[in-house]
Parts: structure tokens; C-alpha cells; sequence
């Protein structure tokens, strides 16, 4: 089905180029509090006896009670789009009883009026470097007349300390050091079976089936569907902040059958993942863990290049829990009474920013999934702006990359729009 998308995906891939170096997004400063200067100080902020020292690398207030502020930083140029962390570098202090009660807020306000409150309530003393997801604050304020906080037209900055606990026992200090946004590097794949001298246990043909362990892979020689199942090693298997299934197969004979694999969590939710119609040969076969419900949140097959996935079994809380994974199974499927002879390996789960379809880039194809609405947040400026930033790059080479991607000139947006247009007034034929 690619070739049938190729000339798209080469359209997408033109646009992309258009707006990104092919690197991985730089941090970007909201401020550094150098020489910082409040437009506006409200509640116990704005109290005679409060201090507050603007110096050349924090701004420091010392403050009893609520306190807040109000900065404008709409002309300060700040291009955040593609970044996924908000990352706030502060320094608490006060007396013993206020230990553990502090909470540092932070409130961004975008230019349609959607504001995103991001609060780290119950701060020990010392210096914190304090972070959250853009797409994940405490509370949504304000929605404004575009869906999600555009990094790139940022015009309020709202700062506020929370005592808590403490409350107006005593006075506080509070150090802030900068403010960013930053995408920090994807975490390392995590193995959930390597199959070095072991196996799983069979069913369907693979109970008759020629079963070998060996120290690199499993292999299978069968003839009709049949699978195999295995617990998860002692601890679960956490592969939390991990965005894709992905494991290494070889085909060593058989008429290219389907290949599948199915995950379980602690909750006994299951996911399947069906690649179909793989050649003979060495594959690195992968698929978007998030995609199972259509755009409708609709629990139903997802069809993505030659693969697809669905929800084969509902456990006690909906969605798979990447951090509790208990169970897996693979399976092979040789489209009938078909012998075939499969060798499985490093069956792990990985992430890859942007990386939408089945491959282990962020390209044109990615751009095409997000069109057809099937990304995790279908349609979302999030997803579009996670596929811009790390466009171009390939699986594990996003890991510790470290190249800045150029800001996009207003010419460059506006090719990016010009092509958009384009691509959705086209009708890809998927299948």
C-alpha cells in the first residue's frame, strides 16, 4: 500500500522540509529570569513587606501567603512548537514547618486565549528542576478559539506560589531560575523478550509444530495458524513513556504469512498486533502502541500501511497499561493449511517521536496516518507538531541526537499551508 501513497507521502515529505532541519528540536526559553520585571503582582506578592530581588540570574521573592504575578512575553519572540515538556527550574526555602508544603504554579496564556495551568503542589526545600507535559497541565483554564497551547504565539505568563499546609505561618522564599520548554531524549527500548534459550508455550499447530530455542531467536516450523504464549519476566515489564511494539522476524520459508503479536496487562486488557502478508526474508516489524480506537474513540480494527491492531480482550480499566505488561503471545497465520518456518527475536517496545505508520522513521507516510485521523489525538496540532519536529529521523537515532531544527520563516509556513491544502483535498486510496 505505500506505493499507492508514495507520490503524497513525497508531497508530505517536500512540505516537511520546508519547516524542519531534520533534527531534533532545541530547548526553548520562556525566560531565564535574568533582570526579570513583573507587569503586575497580586495577592500577598504585592504586600509592602514583601521582597523581591530581580538579579542577574534568578528572580527571588520572600513572601507570607498566597502570592502571584502577571508578565506579557508576546514580543519576546518565543517559538516553541514540537517541544512536549514544560520544565521549570526554582529554588524553596522557608522555615522547617514549611517543608514539603510549597507548590510553584505556572500559567501560559496563548494568543486565541487557551490557557494551561501547570502546578507542582507539596514541594520539599532545595533547588527542583520541575516538569510536566505540554499536552498534560493540571488544568485547562481558558479554551481558546484553536484546540491545544500553540508554543509558537505565547503572550501571558502568570506565576503564583501556593503554600499549602504552611499557609501564613511564616514567610517563604522562592528562587526562579528559567522557565523552558524542552523535549528530552525518548527513553531506551525496553525488552520485553529477547527468546536467548527460551521459548513459549504452544497451542493450535504449533502443539505439533517443530519447536527451537537456540541463543539469538525462537523459531517455529508449522503447517495452519497456531501461536504460543509466555509471562512476562518477575518484575512486570514497565515500558512507560515507550510509543511502539516492535520485533525482529525472519521468514525463513512459507507463502509470506501474517505475523502477530498480542500484549497483556495486569488488568488482563490485550492488544493484538497483526502485520500482514510478510515476505520471506529479515524484518523489523513495528506498530503505534496507542492506535486501537478509530477517531470516534470507536473500538474497532486500525488499518495503518500492512498492519493493524485492535482490542482482542477488555480488562478492569480501559486502555493497555505499558507499565504492568504480565503476558505476551505470537502467533503465526500462513492463510490456510500452508507450512511455513518463522525465527522470532527481541520482541521489545520502543520510542519513536513521529513515527505514526510502520516503519522506524518520522516521514511522509507518518504525515499521511495523521490525515487519516489515525494518530493518537486524530487531527491534533500535538501529533502534526511531534511529526514536524522529528521529521527525518529514524528510530533509535532520535536518542541523543542533538541537532537543532531551524525556526520555520513565514514563507516556509505558508508553503506548509499551501500543502496541507493540497493533501486533504486529495482522496488516498489506503487499501
Amino acid at each position: 500500500m505505500k506505493t499507492n501513497l508514495s507520490r503524497f507521502a513525497k508531497a508530505a515529505a517536500l512540505c516537511a522540509a520546508a519547516v524542519t532541519g531534520g533534527g531534533v528540536q532545541a530547548d526553548t526559553t520562556i525566560t531565564d529570569f535574568s533582570n526579570f520585571v513583573s507587569d503586575v503582582l497580586a495577592d500577598s506578592w504585592a504586600d509592602p513587606n514583601t521582597i523581591i530581588v530581580s538579579g542577574p540570574d534568578t528572580y527571588d521573592i520572600t513572601a507570607t501567603g498566597y502570592g502571584s504575578n502577571y508578565k506579557f512575553i508576546g514580543g519576546d519572540g518565543i517559538m516553541g512548537a514540537g517541544e512536549t515538556t514544560l520544565q521549570l527550574s526554582v529554588n524553596l526555602s522557608g522555615p522547617p514547618t514549611g517543608n514539603g508544603h510549597l507548590g510553584p504554579i505556572v500559567d501560559l496564556f496563548d494568543l486565541d486565549g487557551t490557557g494551561y495551568s501547570y502546578r507542582w503542589y507539596g514541594q520539599t526545600y532545595g533547588n527542583k528542576v520541575l516538569t510536566a507535559p505540554v499536552e498534560a497541565p493540571f488544568a485547562v483554564l481558558t479554551a481558546g478559539s484553536t484546540p491545544g497551547l500553540d508554543l509558537n504565539n505565547l503572550q501571558d505568563l502568570v506565576m503564583q506560589l501556593d503554600p499549602g499546609g504552611f499557609g501564613t505561618s511564616g514567610a517563604y522564599t522562592i528562587k526562579w531560575d528559567d522557565l523552558r520548554l524542552t523535549s528530552p531524549p525518548p527513553p531506551d527500548p525496553t525488552l520485553i523478550a529477547d527468546f536467548n534459550n527460551s521459548g513459549v508455550a504452544p497451542y493450535a499447530s504449533w502443539g505439533a509444530g517443530t519447536l527451537t530455542t537456540g541463543t539469538d531467536s525462537f523459531s517455529v516450523a508449522a503447517t495452519n495458524f497456531g501461536g504460543g504464549w509466555a509471562q512476562v519476566s518477575s518484575p512486570l515489564v514497565d515500558g512507560t513513556g515507550q510509543t511502539h511494539i516492535e520485533f525482529d522476524v525472519t521468514v525463513n520459508s512459507g507463502d509470506s504469512p501474517h505475523i502477530v503479536a498480542v500484549l497483556e496487562d495486569g488488568d488482563t486488557t490485550q492488544i493484538t498486533y497483526r502485520w500482514f502478508s510478510v515476505e520471506p526474508g529479515n524484518h523489523k516489524l513495528s506498530f503505534r502502541m496507542e492506535t486501537v480506537t478509530n477517531a470516534n474513540g470507536a473500538e474497532e480494527p486500525i488499518v495503518i500501511d500492512q498492519a493493524n491492531s485492535w482490542i482482542s480482550q477488555a480488562g478492569s480499566v480501559p486502555g493497555l497499561d505499558l507499565s504492568t505488561l504480565s503476558f505476551f503471545h505470537i502467533q503465526v497465520d500462513p492463510h490456510g493449511a500452508v507450512p511455513y518456518d518463522v525465527s522470532f527475536n527481541n520482541l521489545r517496545m520502543k520510542n519513536i517521536p513521529g513515527g505514526f505508520d510502520t516503519d522506524e522513521d518520522s516521514d511522509g507516510f507518518d504525515f499521511l496516518v495523521w490525515q487519516r485521523r489515525l494518530t493518537p489525538n486524530p487531527l491534533s496540532a500535538a501529533d502534526l507538531l511531534e511529526w514536524e519536529a522529528n521529521y527525518g529521523q529514524v528510530g533509535e537515532a532520535l536518542i541523543g541526537a542533538s541537532a537543532a531544527v531551524p525556526e520555520p520563516t513565514a514563507a516556509s509556513l505558508l508553503l506548509l499551508g499551501s500543502c496541507a491544502t493540497l493533501l486533504f483535498n486529495r482522496r488516498i486510496n489506503t487499501m
